[in-house]
């Protein structure tokens, strides 16, 4: 009860400045759904979704028909002349002699219609199915960015819930001191006690003073560092639902025994893609060598005349054709490239083996450090509770004029570092579970 009302005053403390302000408030649930929203690296991600989508229109595309619509237009200012000999016109004139003749007409104008269409390319259908492939791993790429962001805002949340449980224990034991200080200086008054035992106290008192300032501003860094992970205003205040405690429940799905899914973790679903990208790459090159047919059909309309408008000549004209390259030698180019490309799908295979290996050996650290941080919250549990006792007894001890003041002292000294070891111990088992969960690549 004592601590609920701790809780209470200590937030009233951290908001009162911010009387008037729209606060919210987030669980760490709804920070990390916030941060999905919000924050600039999703909005990243999502264009890379983007991007692959319309590369795959764009590939597609190459596929399909072509029509284009073309209109020219001439104006000779001057036609062309052609020098002929006159005898072609007049046989009797002289030989040698020439006459300047024009052809053509001042005007001329041409539409025309093209259909081109690509019938047959072997790397076409596997830029298809690539085009599939780097969709499919921008999207995986997608989760990969979310897990992350996830894991950064979870440990992001802890720091501030940290601080502000060891806030609410240096005031309990500064209340303690403030009136442990208040009744000594009174029976300083009256003569039972010392000074010096007035002045050990006060200066103990005022250490703690000092430390709950610096765990106040230290509050508010971390708050603000949670606030650039989640993509929340600097500006604005938020408020944290959570507890250390209420997050340190143990759980209940993982054991040493459990069998490690790679695909559950995107880092290796990644690798899968990519190695399949890759095996498509060399199937790119290996249809390089297979011929390519191509296909158009043009029609054109051609208009021509001194006069556009006064009577001009009209033409149509039309063809259709295909077009078949079969390549021969290309200096070894695809080959080099394959050669390459199935370098790199080996590589892959590499890189997924050490993956493995860093996984299994992530899976087991994560296990030893989840246990170990279970452990430690019992034994520094059991160092609070002796603490506790061992404050009470020179309480009483002091009070009966059986104890000294530095006896006291070093008992609530004890006490506060036993409280901080088992907030810290809770944060660290805290770490402890989200390590273990993102070794499993689970949520």
């Amino acid at each position: 009860m004592i601590r609920s009302i701790f809780v209470t005053c200590l937030w009233m403390g951290l908001l009162s400045a911010t009387m008037g302000q729209e606060v919210q408030t987030f669980s760490m649930n709804d920070a990390i759904n916030y941060s999905y929203e919000h924050h600039l690296n999703m909005k990243l991600a999502e264009n890379k979704i983007r991007t692959a989508e319309e590369q795959k229109v764009e590939t597609r595309a190459i596929g399909l028909p072509q029509v284009n619509i073309g209109v020219d237009y001439n104006h000779f200012l001057k036609l062309p002349t052609t020098l002929i000999p006159k005898q072609f016109f007049d046989p009797t004139a002289p030989e040698g002699e020439f006459g300047e003749v024009s052809f053509g007409t001042k005007n001329n104008l041409t539409a025309s219609a093209t259909l081109s269409t690509l019938l047959f390319d072997g790397q076409y259908l596997t830029a298809l199915k690539a085009s599939q492939v780097l969709t499919e791993y921008a999207r995986i790429d997608y989760q990969n960015d979310k897990a992350h962001l996830r894991d950064a805002v979870k440990k992001a949340y802890l720091p501030p819930l940290l601080i502000s449980e060891n806030i609410i224990t240096i005031q309990e034991n500064i209340n303690v001191l403030d009136k442990m200080y208040r009744e000594t200086n009174e029976m300083f008054k009256a003569g039972f006690v010392e000074k010096l035992d007035v002045d050990k106290l006060y200066l103990s008192l005022d250490n703690m003073k000092v430390t709950l300032d610096d765990l106040e501003k230290a509050y508010k860094t971390a708050i603000d560092a949670l606030k650039i992970q989640m993509g929340y205003p600097l500006e604005q205040e938020l408020q944290l639902l959570e507890s250390v405690e209420a997050l340190s429940s143990p759980l209940v799905d993982f054991n040493d025994d459990a069998e490690v899914d790679y695909m559950q973790r995107t880092d290796y679903v990644l690798l899968e893609e990519t190695k399949e990208l890759q095996k498509l790459n060399i199937d790119r090159y290996k249809k390089g060598y297979w011929p390519t047919l191509n296909g158009f059909i043009n029609y054109q309309q051609q208009v021509q005349g001194d006069n556009l408008f006064d009577n001009p000549s009209s033409t149509p004209a039309s063809i259709a054709g295909l077009q078949l390259k079969i390549p021969i030698f290309d200096g070894f180019y695809k080959k080099a490239m394959k050669a390459q490309a199935q370098i790199n799908l080996e590589n892959i295979g590499h890189s997924q083996q050490l993956l493995k290996k860093g996984i299994d050996l992530q899976v087991k650290m994560a296990h030893r450090n989840y246990k170990n941080a279970l452990e430690k919250i019992e034994s520094r549990q059991r160092n609070v509770d002796l603490a506790e006792r061992i404050f009470e007894v020179s309480q009483i001890k002091y009070k009966e004029g059986m104890g000294s003041s530095i006896e006291i002292i070093q008992a609530e000294q004890s006490l506060f570092q036993s409280q901080q070891n088992y907030i810290q111990s809770l944060y660290d088992f805290i770490i402890a579970k989200i390590d273990l969960e993102i070794a499993y690549g689970q949520d």
